[in-house]
């Protein structure tokens, strides 16, 4: 531990661009992308999506700032509301030219 830190919170930074993720269930408090998934060729977006909530832990953050064309992810109203079905509590959508993406929009300090 650092002198004078009573906390230091552990960070990781990956740089693995394929679908699914070595880390175990409910690995992490909060997954940020920004602009990096539309460079995992080949995958499906959404199975992709689902591999990142597979990480993080229950009451955890999930920030994704990326092009989303539905070529690409396809429906994400759909999806987002599959992941409110699947027992998600907040799902948001945020559209980057009418709103700015930034931690606090997403519930982070």
């Amino acid at each position: 531990m650092l002198p004078g830190r009573a906390w230091l919170p552990a960070v990781y930074f990956s740089t693995v661009m394929r679908s699914s993720w070595i880390f175990p269930d409910e690995s992490f408090d909060v997954v940020i992308s920004n602009y990096v998934y539309h460079n995992v060729m080949g995958a499906d977006m959404q199975k992709l999506l689902l591999e990142s909530l597979r990480v993080l832990k229950k009451g955890g953050v999930f920030a994704l700032n990326d092009d989303m064309k539905q070529k690409m992810y396809g429906d994400m109203e759909g999806f987002a509301q599959k992941l409110r079905d699947m027992g998600y509590e907040e799902v948001r959508l945020v559209d980057t030219a009418q709103e700015a993406f930034w931690l606090p929009t997403v519930g982070l300090p």
